[in-house]
């Protein structure tokens, strides 16, 4: 914690101490900065994560990372990457599939099927046909129907 050496020795009263009342700002001021800070890069982690994360819904994004799918560190950052999957964190995540693939990403075979770019159109095209066809078999309800 930095506290403005100059500032305060020149508010010296006469007998010599430093006025503890702009001490104690000086010293409150940079404690609010720092905590202001933190909150910051806490946010901008929040949103480069779930960027990431949400980036993991697409085929084709995973299979442009395969250079990383050997390293321990990606694999690593993959693990600490589930607390996604909690309630008050997956509730930001827009592609629910991204959780999936997460969970896949873990599994080197999984990685390595991820290399091949056949491998992520067909999933590519797997998804493109869930989400095109996922609640069709649902029959929508109205208004009159007395069961409601």
């Amino acid at each position: 914690m930095d506290v403005d050496i100059e500032t305060t020795t020149e508010q010296k009263h006469e007998n010599g101490n430093l006025d503890t009342l702009d001490l104690t700002e000086n010293i409150n001021s940079d404690q609010n900065n720092l905590e202001s800070e933190e909150i910051d890069e806490e946010k901008e982690r929040f949103l480069v994560e779930l960027e990431f994360v949400q980036c993991l819904a697409n085929p084709w994004y995973i299979n442009s990372q395969q250079s990383y799918f050997e390293s321990s560190e990606f694999i690593n950052y993959i693990k600490y990457l589930q607390y996604w999957k909690n309630p008050e964190y997956s509730k930001y995540i827009i592609y629910p599939n991204a959780l999936a693939f997460l969970d896949l990403l873990q599994h080197k075979p999984f990685r390595d099927a991820m290399k091949i770019n056949e491998e992520a159109t067909a999933i590519h095209e797997q998804q493109y046909y869930n989400w095109m066809n996922y609640r069709k078999d649902i029959k929508p309800t109205s208004n009159t129907d007395p069961e409601l």
